[in-house]
């Protein structure tokens, strides 16, 4: 049966949206709605926030939709970190495209699902408090890598240095907006070695289900490089 730390007791239909690794925003589902209707919504929301999703349909069924990969069946919610004790969950901050019609059902297993919210946060808090960690800050510690990953000896000669402009080579100015675009080593000495994916505006593709405007004005969890102060921006999508 799908049951986790943060839904325990929860009964499907529910939708996990993964805003960065140890972080999921939970909307609970009207069980009266088709397995169609609710695949169409869990798409809709996908298509306009950019994250990747797990929508459950019942104990042992559900379906996983990547923001960028193919949609494909689970028996159980498929995030490393959804049910570890340094995850946490939020409800109420990502809307849906339209309204979810309410019902006294509905009303009952949000009810529920705001409690295991709270019960979760309690029990993270014990574990961290365990473990050595308190003061526990209400907040989340993200990549200080900024997803960067390990350069191969190929990029760490190819990426060395600067362009004439003093912009790091590996970018390229988009057509569009004049942003820069591409990969570049983190210029960064504290993470020397670690090449970076940079995005422009035009590749923000993070907006709200309900209204379609952007959540901010460059693509979440995901980096820009700013030429004026010649510094590398990460945008994380938890502190939206």
């Amino acid at each position: 049966m799908i049951q986790t730390l943060i839904l325990r007791g929860i009964d499907p239909p529910y939708l996990i949206v993964r805003v960065v690794p140890s972080l999921f925003h939970v909307t609970v589902l009207p069980a009266h709605l088709s397995d169609q209707d609710l695949t169409a919504l869990a798409r809709a929301q996908v298509r306009a926030n950019g994250f990747d999703a797990c929508l459950v349909h019942a104990a042992r069924h559900g379906l996983a939709l990547p923001a960028e990969g193919s949609e494909h069946l689970v028996a159980d919610v498929p995030f490393a970190r959804f049910d570890h004790w340094s995850s946490a969950p939020v409800i109420g901050r990502l809307k849906t495209a339209s309204p979810l019609p309410t019902t006294e059902e509905s009303r009952r297993r949000q009810a529920r699902l705001e409690a295991a919210v709270g019960a979760f946060s309690a029990r993270r808090a014990e574990r961290l408090r365990q473990r050595g960690m308190l003061p526990v800050a209400p907040y989340l510690l993200g990549d200080p890598t900024k997803a960067g990953r390990d350069a191969t000896p190929a990029e760490l000669q190819n990426l060395a240095g600067r362009q004439g402009d003093g912009v790091p080579v590996g970018l390229v100015p988009c057509a569009e907006c004049g942003g820069w675009r591409g990969e570049c080593l983190d210029p960064n000495p504290p993470c020397h070695g670690k090449v970076l994916r940079m995005h422009c505006r035009c590749e923000n593709q993070n907006r709200c289900a309900r209204c379609g405007e952007p959540f901010a004005q460059f693509r979440l969890n995901a980096n820009h490089y700013d030429a004026r102060l010649d510094v590398i921006v990460h945008i994380p999508a938890s502190a939206r």
